[in-house]
This record gives C-alpha cells, sequence and structure tokens, in this order.
C-alpha cells in the first residue's frame, strides 16, 4: 500500500510539472530537448525504483541513502572545479614552475581519489540495501538511464535544430 502511494505520489508530481509548462501561446518556444533537472531527478528515481523492482522499505533507506551521497560526491566535484579553477589562473601565469605545476597536480590527484573513494565506498555499502541482483542491477542503471535521456531528447528535436548541433561539433 505505502509503494502504491509513493509511485502516485511521483505521478502526480510528474504530472502536474508537465502541465505546468508553458503552451505553444505562452510566449517564446522552449527548447524541446530541454527538461528542468528536478524533473530528470524525479523520473531517475521513478525509473529506478521500477528497474530495481524495490520494496518499501528499500525506497525509504536505499533512496535517501543514494541521494545523500550523491550530494556530497556534487561538493567534492564542486571542490575540484574550484581546483581546477586555479589550474587556469596558473596557466594564465606569464611564468610558472614546475613546483607549482606538481602541486597542481597533486591537488586534483588528491580530489579525485577522493571522489573514487567516496563511490567506491558506496558500492561497497549497496549490500546493506539490496539482494546482490539488485546490486548488479543498479551498477547498468545509470549508464542505461542517461542514454535513454540522450536519446529522448535527440529523438524530441527538430531535424534542423538536430543539424545545427552537429555543425556546431564539427570543427
Amino acid at each position: 500500500m505505502k509503494r502504491l502511494i509513493i509511485f502516485s505520489s511521483m505521478f502526480v508530481i510528474l504530472t502536474t510539472s508537465a502541465w505546468a509548462q508553458p503552451g505553444p501561446n505562452d510566449g517564446p518556444a522552449p527548447d524541446m530537448g530541454y527538461m528542468p533537472p528536478r524533473n530528470v531527478e524525479a523520473v531517475r528515481i521513478y525509473k529506478l525504483t521500477q528497474a530495481l523492482n524495490l520494496t518499501d522499505v528499500q525506497i525509504t533507506t536505499f533512496i535517501p541513502a543514494l541521494q545523500k551521497h550523491e550530494q556530497a560526491v556534487r561538493e567534492e566535484q564542486k571542490k575540484l572545479m574550484t581546483i581546477m579553477d586555479e589550474g587556469r589562473t596558473l596557466f594564465n601565469e606569464d611564468q610558472m614552475s614546475q613546483k607549482e605545476v606538481n602541486k597542481f597536480m597533486d591537488k586534483v590527484n588528491g580530489q579525485q581519489a577522493r571522489i573514487q573513494t567516496m563511490n567506491q565506498d558506496f558500492l561497497k555499502s549497496l549490500d546493506k540495501y539490496l539482494t546482490p541482483r539488485q546490486q548488479l542491477q543498479y551498477l547498468g542503471f545509470e549508464v542505461r538511464f542517461r542514454r535513454q535521456l540522450r536519446d529522448f531528447i535527440q529523438d524530441r528535436q527538430a531535424p534542423a535544430a538536430r543539424q545545427k548541433m552537429m555543425d556546431k561539433r564539427r570543427p
């Protein structure tokens, strides 16, 4: 019963978001391939719940743990971007020493290692939330979801817009 309530709530949120989008006569035409990040996240969680066939208990334990992990990784990735900005500054300086470059590379490697360790630790903890089969399904889910999302967006783009994007990619 709880699962039905959760799925119903997700359905209501998704359909309400879709109805709230501007219509064809409500100003400039929206980019047909754009979906706000919160909607994409809601769809991803819904699809993950379906793909792994999560129980009510798993939904209430795994999904919050997943979201907490992803938020922590995003924060570490922001730190990495800050470090990369420092690298751009270093690059733009007239003179730089090998010592400065080595120090920068060590910072980048250290931050990437922290992110990698966080991901490895999360994967090792999956047995607290998921069955062995679900753990394997989870590993492939993200790649499949991103591919499906990309294909969905490409299918919705007009052929002219798709050609324009392809032209931009060519040197």
